[in-house]
């Protein structure tokens, strides 16, 4: 008997222990798949590793302040940093990144597509609308930096078990100072009522100030004003008709005038 309601008073324990643990499987599957939202490359497994390799992209992490999670830096509610690195990447668009998670931002300061991306193909300035604060590219060597950028060639670790007797490391190419278009005359029309936009590293665009729209900006996209407008010409039509009534009256005091000076001359007269 003792036995038994031993047992009955275990069942409890038992359940509540199963309940937290699934739940606590529950929080980590959820808190492992933030980063992979963000990366279809990722999502879609085509990654030789899940967590990041490179200790240049760790150490980056670590300086901005942010946190690791799989191939992502996040800083608060911000992706700052995306290691595509390893990837088999063969094309990188502005769709290779999607934004799945409307809880995170996406302001990524540094992008790795190397090293280990072999058939990579050299991203156009497109692939990176958008992204205005990118400060970094990691690109392979024989590919180069897009347009515009200063190049830095660099040996980077790709392990964290880096031994540099077993030439465990590969060269890329660091990409730095993205060019700035709005900081040229060229970039909008002169004297127009455009302002220059930054949309993404080496790119931008010239979207009409406030109050204006039209070809090169130059029709007023203010509603027309009629109440001034209607002011004015009622005002413009009563001062016409005062100026007339003057004239008129003036005409007729002449008339008058002239009258009565013939009419005194014809008394002298007889």
């Amino acid at each position: 008997i003792q036995h038994k309601m031993l047992a009955k008073t275990s069942r409890p324990n038992h359940f509540w222990s199963w309940t937290m643990l699934i739940f606590s499987c529950i929080l980590c599957t959820r808190a492992s798949s933030i980063c992979s939202k963000f990366s279809l490359v990722i999502h879609n497994g085509h990654c030789a590793n899940l967590s990041s390799t490179l200790p240049y992209f760790v150490n980056f992490c670590s300086s901005h302040n942010g946190t690791m999670d799989e191939r992502c830096c996040l800083n608060a509610d911000s992706l700052v940093g995306l290691d595509l690195s390893s990837c088999n990447l063969q094309n990188f668009t502005s769709a290779t990144i999607s934004g799945q998670n409307s809880n995170l931002t996406v302001n990524i300061v540094l992008l790795a597509l190397a090293p280990n991306n072999p058939k990579l193909k050299l991203p156009s300035p497109e692939a990176f609308i958008g992204q205005i604060n990118l400060q970094q590219l990691l690109m392979p060597k024989l590919i180069g930096c897009p347009t515009g950028w200063s190049e830095q060639t660099t040996s980077i670790a790709f392990d964290n078990d880096f031994d540099a007797m077993n030439n465990d490391t590969e060269e890329f190419i660091r990409c730095l100072s993205p060019p700035n278009p709005c900081l040229s005359d060229d970039a909008c029309p002169v004297n127009t009522s455009s302002q220059c936009t930054l949309t993404g590293p080496g790119l931008f665009a010239c979207p009409c100030q406030s109050g204006w729209t039209g070809y090169k900006c130059l029709r007023s996209s203010q509603p027309f004003p009629y109440p001034i407008f209607g002011i004015g010409w009622a005002g413009s039509a009563l001062a016409a008709c005062l100026i007339g009534w003057l004239l008129e009256r003036r005409g007729i005091v002449k008339v008058n005038s002239a009258r009565m000076v013939a009419t005194v001359q014809d008394d002298h007269s007889d």
